[in-house]
């Protein structure tokens, strides 16, 4: 019996071994962009794990910090232990260093080598930072500085730090929300460095009034969110992270602290909740990676923001973590991940894929770019999902001046930003080459307007005569234009005899310029694709406002003793939805002409039709109606609000049929199993 519970014990536990192995080594690794994950080959493999070494006590307990020297050996900041362990540049154990003397650590957070290899350790439960050689003999010890700038309200807890190549200290202050404190090894206070700002809302100005007293001073107590860690990058500049924000949560500072990391939206994965960015380091080409501590996941960026790839997360098995708490890369670009929980160090190596992706990108910043573009063709050969690699050829072909193909790659990478960029330069391109043949069509095109507006004007002043306007639905719609007063005091002057024809042209024409503007819109101004659009939802999302509308504004019309008829509601809404017919269209082969910055300008266009269209039907309103602008008012906003009940009514019945049909489905399906 014992012998065969053996047996199987060995091989439940061969069976597990041999699973786990497999399952890292077939991970996979993913991109985020627009369209979501897209899997890639795997970026990195784990070539190593440091779990234990020759030393007593041979475990790590409650590591905090790790940091690469110079010489590319490994220190770990054994917080439990209050000791550094350091390892050779291959993981192997080299030696305990421990202050010497009486000096001891107290609950340390986190340690720097210099460039002198001198080991700084931030002794956070001390509320100092120990300097100490490579032997642990203490050569100096920083205390809380002694100055006016320092603000003492916040006790001097340094929990992370890190020294530039002029010799000053950067450390981050534990539970302070100054910034950075910049310290010499003086101990003199030179100020704080990239404090962060409460971001203010209008909707916090609203709170504070509705609010209580002591709610007030709760809210008067919000501070700032925290920096959580730091890296000196290798031209000097400092790279942050910051936990609770919900953008820009990794920026790169110059020395007046201001961040110019060109991305400054979401981090990691904006799907996932209460992301906390633990760690940063980056390489000489500015390849940013960066530790994520709740889903453990690695997010790895080039310098301008693209995404590279993503690998770890959580777990106890190779590649994954418990709980990252630290990460750092030595030269050959590998990264060694501290996970706090478990005690071991994980050395991630890249992968001949992420090789070739950085190689990619080390071309591209020299200046090579056929090199560059031969090594994107290659990755996209390998994986054809992988967004930064059309970024790559995009941003070759940018260089090369080559915007056609910049613009196709941006394209398929979802950059708007670079496809917008690329198609400025094109733009202005063909307008150098062919500049007088350009200048020739805007004059024309502009004279044509001119002279369109001259001519309807012409037309409209004799259409708005009872005798020419009477009854005829397209003198009504072209005196709307310009005299709307008019046209619609016509719609109800012989009633009997209107016919809503020339409204419902109107509408359709609406509708088909609203379809037809989703294919219309250029790219660079929507991100839209005319593949991915939906024509039976434009047309319902367009039919179904303007019905209830009708209904709502003809009701309420009527409970204000109203003299309007279904029909001549109608009638006039379609009428006020002219401007839209006519000039819709026309901004959005507009967009087909701009680039993204002008936006706003085109969105300021639109804005301006529709406040247009809202004019028309205020004044339909007034004028059929015989009312002044007050009763107007209220009537269109109760209209609004009748036509949301009515749309709330009709979906609570729809849902209350399709659960009558399915209580009615069951109820036959349980007679005829009775049966």
């Amino acid at each position: 019996m014992k012998k065969s519970s053996v047996i199987a014990y060995l091989f439940i536990f061969i069976v597990t071994l041999f699973c786990s192995h497999a399952y890292a080594e077939t991970d996979k690794s993913y991109v985020i962009d627009e369209s979501g994950r897209r899997e890639i080959p795997l970026a990195y493999s784990v070539t190593n794990r440091i779990v234990s070494f020759d030393a007593s006590p041979a475990t790590l307990e409650e590591p905090e910090d790790i940091c690469i020297g110079k010489d590319d050996s490994l220190y770990i900041l054994d917080s439990g232990h209050s000791r550094v362990v350091k390892f050779d540049e291959k993981g192997n154990f080299v030696r305990i260093i421990k202050p010497d003397g009486d000096i001891g650590l107290s609950a340390p957070e986190g340690i720097f080598v210099d460039g002198n290899d001198r080991i700084l350790v931030a002794d956070t439960g001390n509320g100092r930072i120990v300097i100490m050689d490579q032997a642990g003999a203490v050569e100096n010890i920083l205390t809380q500085p002694d100055s006016q700038m320092f603000d003492k309200e916040y006790p001097f807890k340094p929990a992370k730090l890190g020294v530039d190549s002029l010799g000053q200290i950067f450390a981050i202050n534990k539970d302070d929300y100054h910034g950075l404190c910049i310290l010499d090894e003086n101990n003199g206070f030179q100020g704080y460095f990239a404090t962060n700002r409460v971001s203010h809302r209008i909707a916090d100005d609203w709170i504070a009034k509705l609010a209580s007293s002591s709610q007030r001073e709760q809210i008067g107590k919000t501070i700032p969110p925290q920096h959580t860690n730091l890296s000196i990058a290798c031209d000097g500049s400092i790279y942050v992270t910051t936990a609770n924000v919900e953008s820009a949560q990794v920026k790169r500072l110059s020395v007046t602290g201001t961040n110019f990391y060109p991305f400054t939206g979401t981090f990691g994965d904006s799907s996932e909740e209460n992301q906390r960015f633990v760690d940063v380091a980056s390489d000489m080409d500015g390849v940013v990676t960066v530790l994520e501590n709740t889903s453990g996941n690695i997010y790895q960026y080039d310098e301008f923001g693209v995404m590279l790839s993503v690998f770890g997360g959580s777990g106890s098995w190779k590649g994954k973590m418990m709980n990252a708490a630290a990460l750092a890369q030595n030269s050959s670009g590998q990264l060694f991940v501290l996970d706090k929980t478990t005690g071991d160090v994980q050395i991630f190596t890249p992968t001949e894929f992420t090789r070739k992706v950085h190689a990619a990108l080390a071309y591209h910043n020299n200046g090579d770019y056929e090199n560059a573009a031969e090594i994107w063709e290659s990755i996209h050969s390998t994986a054809h999902n992988y967004s930064p690699a059309y970024v790559g050829l995009a941003k070759v072909a940018y260089k090369q001046k080559d915007y056609i193909t910049s613009m196709k790659y941006f394209k398929l990478a979802e950059d708007r930003k670079g496809y917008s960029d690329s198609f400025v330069k094109y733009q202005k391109q063909i307008i150098q080459q062919h500049f007088p043949l350009v200048v020739l069509t805007v004059l024309l095109l502009s004279s044509a307007l001119i002279y369109l507006v001259i001519y309807l004007k012409k037309k409209a002043d004799y259409a708005n005569q009872p005798d020419v306007m009477l009854h005829d639905g397209r003198s009504i719609a072209l005196v709307t234009m310009f005299a709307p007063w008019d046209a619609f005091r016509l719609i109800k002057y012989d009633r009997s005899r209107f016919y809503p024809l020339t409204p419902t042209m109107i509408l359709c024409s609406a509708v088909a310029v609203r379809l037809l503007s989703s294919y219309v819109y250029s790219y660079q101004t929507t991100g839209a694709d005319p593949q991915e659009v939906n024509p039976a939802a434009i047309v319902f999302s367009f039919l179904v406002p303007f019905a209830l509308w009708c209904i709502g504004y003809y009701y309420v019309s009527g409970i204000f003793d109203g003299a309007v008829m279904l029909r001549e509601v109608y009638s006039a809404t379609c009428y006020a939805l002219l401007p839209f017919a006519v000039f819709g269209l026309p901004i959005a082969l507009l967009s087909n002409t701009v680039g993204m910055s002008s936006v706003s300008f085109l969105n300021s266009l639109t804005a301006i039709i529709w406040i247009w269209v809202i004019i028309l039907v205020f004044l339909g309103v007034k004028t059929m109606n015989r009312i002044g602008t007050s009763r107007t008012v209220t009537i269109m906003i109760l209209s609004t609000f009748a036509a949301i009940f009515i749309a709330l009514v009709i979906t609570f019945l729809y849902l209350l049929g399709i659960q009558l049909f399915d209580f009615l489905r069951e109820v036959i399906r349980e007679c005829r199993h009775a049966l």
